[in-house]
């Protein structure tokens, strides 16, 4: 059986999400293990000092000088890695709901077993075309903006290290690796596939990589996790019709006055 690891990069001012994104993805029993790759630490027992006893021994962390944005910090962790294949997330992506073991087993055995399969995209928005289906996995039309994304999915670690070019932050990558994709692509070489449905099932904890969502901060405090409380949260609630950002004491107010 395929190996699952999964890799997520965390400069530091976000590194808050990431003890909740490593709880709830460890509780499926999904990956074989976890890698972060950050700057929030000087030295591996500084993440000792600061959370004690809270990772385990399936988790590494690799330490990082400095953000060199997105596609650096990644081409800097992959020399750490020696899977051929990995699955690639955002530390923002929450694993809150139900989500299936098999189906992640299965995922990862159709990237291996099929050359043609470079990235395979693990969720599915319903607007993705596509050109065939193959098992339960469809090839995705190489017209389409996003050929390869920030979405949760799974990569053949070679096509990876191909798409990523020093210093494109998050947003950029998205557009200028989906050129280098496409590109491969036409030439022969591995191609992107999306699933029928969504596998990895998220909940994102950022609005807009900045402001905390209301939900996140419920969350924290109720896990006694330690979160930045210099960080704004961004309220949404349909019910209330509110729908606007808040100071993280502003919510806390907000909350005990609901």
């Amino acid at each position: 059986m395929t190996r699952k690891i999964i890799l997520a990069q965390s400069p530091k001012h976000l590194f808050d999400v990431v003890p909740v994104f490593y709880k709830e993805a460890r509780r499926h029993n999904i990956f074989d293990h976890f890698y972060i790759a950050t700057d929030r630490f000087g030295s591996q027992e500084d993440i000792s000092i600061d959370y004690p006893n809270f990772f385990g021994n399936d988790i590494t962390f690799i330490l990082l000088q400095k953000d060199r944005q997105f596609s650096s910090n990644i081409k800097e962790a992959l020399k750490k890695i020696d899977d051929d294949i990995i699955l690639i997330s955002c530390e923002d992506y929450i694993m809150m709901e139900d989500n299936n073991k098999q189906e992640f087993d299965d995922a990862f055995d159709f990237v291996k077993n099929n050359n043609e399969v470079g990235f395979l995209r693990l969720t599915n928005n319903n607007k993705i075309p596509s050109i065939s289906k193959k098992d339960n996995y469809f090839e995705m039309n190489l017209a389409y903006d996003y050929y390869v994304s920030l979405q949760p999915g799974i990569w053949k670690t070679d096509h990876l290290k191909k798409t990523l070019r020093d210093g494109d932050d998050a947003w950029k990558y998205e557009i200028t690796a989906s050129k280098i994709a496409r590109n491969i692509a036409k030439a022969g070489g591995a191609r992107s596939f999306f699933v029928e449905k969504d596998v990895f099932k998220l909940k994102n904890f950022l609005k807009n990589g900045k402001h905390y969502r209301h939900y996140f901060v419920d969350y924290a405090i109720k896990n006694n996790i330690p979160i930045n409380r210099q960080r704004d949260v961004f309220v949404k609630d349909k019910e209330k019709k509110i729908k606007t950002i808040m100071t993280f004491n502003q919510y806390l107010e907000f909350v005990g006055k609901c």
